[in-house]
This record gives structure tokens, sequence and C-alpha cells, in this order.
């Protein structure tokens, strides 16, 4: 994307892609915005650095090793009415990490997640660590909306899971000032939770059959 200020796609379906369904880095200000992916080779939506913003709205994404949406070191993000189904498949990840959610969120100041529809995943249907990634000497207040998702057959392939999944902890970042800000999970509804035993898919018939 290079040195753009502002990204906008739309409207377009994107199929058996080699990687990335959709891949934007390092440009301000992002938006995707009623678009299609099928069997991507990897995540469905990738956006980093977003400076100011990354908006990801109405995308249908289906069959994807690793995430559905992943947003990472970007400031505020707005994730709503996007359908994820079969997220974290995992068969081309190159190594096993942590890349098998419907959403994955690393690094904001605010963030609002809502009206999703996430069915069927590896891992967590959402996960989120909250704190920006970057060295800044202001505190950073921190917004957190998750709001009326549908998250259905979750932690299909791995333990220590949940729905929703929330790390606020500063790993190896005791630079970081952090004010308390507002956290709302609301509304969300949650079926059909796939407990796993010793690193293998619990419940294998029924999540196969």
């Amino acid at each position: 994307a290079g040195s753009a200020l502002k990204v906008r796609i739309s409207g377009i379906q994107v199929q058996r892609t080699a990687g990335d369904g959709i891949r934007v880095l390092n440009v301000p200000h992002v938006e995707v915005i009623d678009v299609g992916i099928l069997q991507a080779a990897l995540h469905g939506i990738v956006v980093h650095g977003a400076a100011e913003s990354a908006t990801v709205r109405g995308t249908r994404i289906n069959g994807t090793p690793g995430n559905g949406i992943q947003v990472s070191a970007s400031a505020s993000v707005v994730l709503e009415d996007n359908r994820i189904a079969r997220a974290g498949q995992i068969a081309n990840q190159e190594r096993l990490g942590m890349d098998f959610n419907g959403i994955r969120i690393g690094g904001f100041r605010e963030v609002s997640v809502l009206r999703n529809e996430i069915d069927t995943t590896g891992f967590a249907g959402i996960m989120m660590s909250e704190v920006i990634p970057i060295s800044d000497d202001q505190p950073q207040a921190l917004a957190v909306q998750v709001r009326d998702n549908t998250i259905s057959t979750f932690c299909v392939h791995f333990n220590d899971c949940g729905a929703i999944y929330i790390n606020g902890r500063r790993r190896g970042r005791p630079d970081l000032k952090v004010v308390e800000g507002t956290r709302v999970l609301q509304g969300n509804r949650i079926t059909d939770p796939r407990a796993t035993l010793n690193g293998l898919p619990g419940n294998t018939q029924a999540a196969h059959s």
C-alpha cells in the first residue's frame, strides 16, 4: 500500500488465494467494506499499522487456516456486521501459534466489535490483547466494546480457550502507561463450546459429523 494515507476496499469477491485474502500494511486509515473471501490460504483479512483507524464491515469470510479477521497495531478499530465461518482450520500454517480465531486484535487504543456472526473456530471466537505495541509518553486510554455478537462452535482444536478471550497484560512492555478506560461486553450470544483434551479435538464425532 506504499505511502497512501487512506485505502478503501469494497464490493469484491476473493477466492482461493495463495496467502491472505486481503492484506493492508501501514496505511493510516483503512476501510474494508462488503467483501467476500472464500478459502484464503492463511488469514481472511489482515490490517496492520493503521495509525488512525481500521474499519472492517459487512464482510463474509469462509474457510481460513488462520484468523478470519486480524487487526494489529492500529489505534481505533471497528469490526461490525461481519460473518465468519470455519476460521482457524490450521492446515496451511507454517507453525503453530495463536492464529486460529474468528477475530484477532492485537494492540489498539479503542475498539468496537459489534454484531458479528462467528461460527466454527479452531480457537476463540474473538481474541484481543489490549495495549498498542508502540512507545508513547502519554498514557493509553482504552475503550473496549464487544456487543451483540453471535459466537458458536468454538475451541474446536485447542484448550485454554473461550468464546471471547481478552488479555490485558503488558507482556514485555513495562514502559507503557495505561489509564483505565471503559470495557463493555454486552448482549453477546454464545453457544456450543467444544472442549479439548490432551491437544486433541473434544467430542470429535459430533464436531466432524
